[in-house]
């Protein structure tokens, strides 16, 4: 019995089931999205070993307590009561709960996204970067192959654009990390898959106009490069931050103000928001959907308490028009991160998540004595500035490694080692998987 439980107990395995899981439901499993029989076959067993997984660990988090300070502690506490409840109201909303293909991806799945922050537990210890942070380059490799392959099948059926890969953002996420790890700890080789991943993936992203995944891996690189170009002239890091900030906000109020590209991009995406389907010719046309309209429209008609704990799992806003004649369109996603987490969560489960967020940056950024978290530091600042437009959470490899990441910034074992230990320790090693 304890050699079949061990892929769930034994942290390795879990790290190495996590990560392949994730991928697979995300990008593999995609592919086979119309196929029934596959999904019953591969994807339901995945979610549920995933579920399974992430339940082992959220009775684990009173073990982990001393490995992080009492704010953090009782914030995460917070995220994952408020997720639960959040699944479970889901269960009552829904009238077709025993309908197995609804169940596991609809309950199963949307369950995983709500307690995904319990990941950050693999974070805390100092010991899993030391064994994780040189393997990024197989990650990596993963990602360059399968991006690779599809395009490689859009060439040979003439048409470039017709394969697309699922959440780009899983591994557009990976590149610039290894690429700052190898600047850290100079690798000829990871610096080139890092650079051909980044190059690569971004001219797919290009070619899908996958605009918001280009704009995290872009704000990614450019707070890195401008860390180590202010750290060579050896800048005081408020002094960084500081400078950052208002050149980014400067140069986006002048971008915005005297372009006229930008200001119609800002008023299509952030003014407009009608979504209409004419089911005379059987097309859809859009005319915005991130916008201020949008917020107005997952939060019209909440009462007090969906305010604040939201509306559950299954929760619904109307956003455009549908049909001919149009009828209101009744939608369960938001597409813009911070909004699906109101629409689901309400305001406290935002506050909840933006607090443990901005607390890991805090912590990763001042009271740190190494350059990796705070490199991670910047990774949760990137994707905190995306969701204002883009990336609700979701079943994937990139929002894992984002809880990750926040875990590395709170752990004191991580933050108190100086650059030269982490350099030390960080030695490739075998890694063997026990099953």
């Amino acid at each position: 019995m304890k050699y079949l439980s061990q892929p769930f107990t034994d942290e390795k395995n879990q790290v190495v089931f996590l990560s392949l899981g994730l991928f697979w439901v995300s990008n593999i499993g995609a592919l086979f999205k119309g196929s029934t029989l596959f999904s019953r076959l591969f994807i339901y067993p995945i979610y549920l070993l995933l579920f399974l997984i992430f339940i082992y660990l959220l009775f684990n988090i009173r073990k982990n307590k001393n490995n992080f300070d009492n704010n953090a502690y009782t914030f995460l506490w917070l995220l994952i009561i408020l997720g639960v409840v959040n699944v479970l109201r889901g269960i009552f909303q829904h009238s077709d709960t025993y309908e197995i293909r609804e169940l596991l991806f609809g309950g199963t799945g949307a369950a995983i996204i709500w307690i995904m922050p319990l990941a950050l537990l693999y974070g805390l210890k100092k010991q899993f970067w030391f064994t994780w942070l040189p393997r990024l380059r197989a990650v990596v490799t993963i990602g360059f192959v399968y991006v690779l392959t599809v395009m490689l099948l859009g060439f040979f059926s003439r048409d470039i654009t017709v394969n697309k890969m699922y959440n780009s953002g899983d591994f557009l996420f990976i590149s610039p990390l290894l690429l700052i790890f190898s600047i850290y700890k100079p690798n000829k080789i990871n610096i080139f898959i890092g650079c051909m991943g980044a190059i690569l993936l971004t001219a797919h992203m290009l070619l899908h106009e996958e605009r918001f995944a280009i704009a995290y891996i872009g704000l990614m690189c450019t707070l890195y490069l401008l860390l180590i170009i202010l750290e060579q002239i050896r800048l005081d890091l408020k002094i960084y931050v500081f400078f950052i900030g208002s050149i980014l906000l400067l140069a986006s109020l002048l971008i915005t103000l005297t372009t006229p590209f930008f200001q119609e991009q800002m008023h299509r995406y952030f003014i407009e928001g009608e979504m209409w389907v004419d089911s005379r010719k059987g097309q859809l046309m859009f005319t915005g959907t991130y916008s201020g309209a949008l917020s107005e429209a997952v939060t019209a008609g909440m009462s007090v308490f969906e305010y604040i704990f939201g509306k559950g799992n299954y929760g619904t806003y109307a956003w455009g028009y549908m049909g001919w004649p149009p009828e209101l369109f009744v939608r369960r996603v938001v597409e813009i991160g911070y909004l699906h987490i109101v629409l689901k969560g309400g305001y406290f489960m935002l506050a909840s998540f933006y607090f443990l967020s901005i607390y890991a940056v805090y912590l990763g950024l001042f009271r740190s004595e190494n350059k990796i978290t705070r490199y991670f530091a910047f990774i949760i600042i990137a994707r905190l500035i995306i969701m204002s437009t883009a990336m609700p959470p979701i079943v994937g490899f990139e929002y894992f490694m984002y809880w990750l990441v926040v875990g590395g910034c709170l752990s004191p074992q991580l933050r108190a080692l100086d650059d030269s230990t982490i350099k030390n320790k960080c030695e490739i090693r075998p890694l063997v998987v026990r099953w």
